[in-house]
């Protein structure tokens, strides 16, 4: 299984311990700071990242609610 974790940026370190647990317990993780790289497409990497993935995790706050 391949979880995808959406995140706000502002959320970053909450994002980072839910996938680190995650890989923990077995599960393959696609988290933007592992697997983008300097130069990657940022839009091109995140759609590669959802359309590989089994599930989308989306770790909602206040600020990302607040977010554009």
């Amino acid at each position: 299984m391949l979880a995808f974790i959406s995140h706000n940026k502002a959320d970053k370190a909450t994002a980072r311990l839910l996938a680190t647990a995650l890989v923990e317990t077995g599960v393959s993780v696609w988290f933007d700071e592992w697997n983008l790289r300097p130069g990657d497409s940022i839009v091109g990497g995140i759609e590669g990242g959802i359309s590989q993935c089994d599930v989308f995790v989306i770790s909602w706050s206040f600020k990302a609610q607040q977010s554009n």
